[in-house]
Protein backbone atom coordinates (compact mmCIF):
# COMPACT_ATOMS: atom_id res chain seq x y z
CA UNK A 1 0.00 0.00 0.00
CA UNK A 2 2.26 2.98 -0.90
CA UNK A 3 0.59 6.43 0.52
CA UNK A 4 0.96 10.21 -0.59
CA UNK A 5 1.27 12.40 2.49
CA UNK A 6 1.05 16.03 1.25
CA UNK A 7 2.20 18.89 4.11
CA UNK A 8 -0.48 21.63 4.27
CA UNK A 9 0.28 24.72 6.17
CA UNK A 10 -2.90 25.62 8.40
CA UNK A 11 -3.42 28.81 9.81
CA UNK A 12 -4.04 28.32 13.44
CA UNK A 13 -7.61 29.45 15.00
CA UNK A 14 -6.66 32.14 17.41
CA UNK A 15 -4.06 34.81 17.38
CA UNK A 16 -1.04 33.61 19.09
CA UNK A 17 2.28 35.53 20.32
CA UNK A 18 5.23 33.44 21.65
CA UNK A 19 7.21 34.87 24.46
CA UNK A 20 10.73 36.60 23.24
CA UNK A 21 13.76 34.49 22.91
CA UNK A 22 16.31 34.80 24.72
CA UNK A 23 14.34 36.57 27.55
CA UNK A 24 16.18 38.26 28.95
CA UNK A 25 18.14 39.53 26.77
CA UNK A 26 21.21 41.87 26.37
CA UNK A 27 20.96 42.87 22.67
CA UNK A 28 17.51 41.99 20.71
CA UNK A 29 15.17 39.11 20.65
CA UNK A 30 13.73 36.94 18.14
CA UNK A 31 9.40 37.44 18.51
CA UNK A 32 7.03 34.69 17.07
CA UNK A 33 3.48 34.95 16.16
CA UNK A 34 0.52 33.69 14.59
CA UNK A 35 -2.23 35.21 12.95
CA UNK A 36 -5.96 33.21 12.59
CA UNK A 37 -6.19 35.30 8.68
CA UNK A 38 -5.03 37.42 6.82
CA UNK A 39 -5.14 41.26 7.70
CA UNK A 40 -3.86 44.48 9.61
CA UNK A 41 -1.48 43.47 11.96
CA UNK A 42 1.10 45.54 14.57
CA UNK A 43 3.80 44.17 16.20
CA UNK A 44 5.46 46.79 18.87
CA UNK A 45 7.37 46.83 21.93
CA UNK A 46 6.20 49.33 25.09
CA UNK A 47 7.92 50.34 27.94
CA UNK A 48 6.07 49.97 31.31
CA UNK A 49 4.50 53.28 31.34
CA UNK A 50 2.46 52.47 27.94
CA UNK A 51 4.80 54.52 25.27
CA UNK A 52 5.90 52.91 22.14
CA UNK A 53 9.50 52.37 22.09
CA UNK A 54 9.38 50.56 18.73
CA UNK A 55 7.22 49.45 15.95
CA UNK A 56 8.42 45.79 14.43
CA UNK A 57 6.08 45.99 11.98
CA UNK A 58 2.51 47.82 11.00
CA UNK A 59 0.86 46.49 8.11
CA UNK A 60 -1.41 43.77 6.15
CA UNK A 61 -0.18 40.18 7.61
CA UNK A 62 -0.91 36.82 6.25
CA UNK A 63 -2.28 34.09 7.90
CA UNK A 64 -0.01 31.89 9.96
CA UNK A 65 3.49 32.19 11.63
CA UNK A 66 5.39 35.20 11.29
CA UNK A 67 8.96 35.66 12.75
CA UNK A 68 10.54 39.30 13.64
CA UNK A 69 13.88 40.37 15.11
CA UNK A 70 14.03 43.42 17.81
CA UNK A 71 17.67 44.91 17.82
CA UNK A 72 17.46 46.29 21.15
CA UNK A 73 16.79 50.00 20.71
CA UNK A 74 14.04 52.44 20.22
CA UNK A 75 12.48 54.47 17.23
CA UNK A 76 14.93 56.78 17.51
CA UNK A 77 18.10 54.05 16.74
CA UNK A 78 19.21 54.54 20.66
CA UNK A 79 19.70 51.11 22.42
CA UNK A 80 17.14 50.85 24.99
CA UNK A 81 18.33 51.39 29.00
CA UNK A 82 17.87 47.73 30.92
CA UNK A 83 14.11 47.08 32.38
CA UNK A 84 11.25 45.31 32.05
CA UNK A 85 9.48 45.65 28.04
CA UNK A 86 6.52 44.47 26.88
CA UNK A 87 5.93 43.33 23.34
CA UNK A 88 2.61 43.44 22.29
CA UNK A 89 0.42 42.33 19.09
CA UNK A 90 -2.54 44.53 18.00
CA UNK A 91 -4.80 42.28 15.24
CA UNK A 92 -8.35 43.41 14.79
CA UNK A 93 -9.69 44.11 18.35
CA UNK A 94 -7.56 40.93 19.72
CA UNK A 95 -3.97 41.98 21.69
CA UNK A 96 -1.78 40.00 23.14
CA UNK A 97 1.30 40.59 25.03
CA UNK A 98 4.31 39.17 26.33
CA UNK A 99 6.97 40.61 29.11
CA UNK A 100 10.48 41.11 27.72
CA UNK A 101 13.38 41.53 30.52
CA UNK A 102 16.29 43.78 29.16
CA UNK A 103 19.74 43.40 30.84
CA UNK A 104 22.48 46.06 30.09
Amino acid sequence: MVSNLVAVEVAPAILLLSAPAPNPTTAGASIAYSLPSAGPARLEVIDLQGRRVAVLTDGVAGAGMHRMEWDGRNADGRRVDSGVYWVRLAFGDARRLQRLVVIR
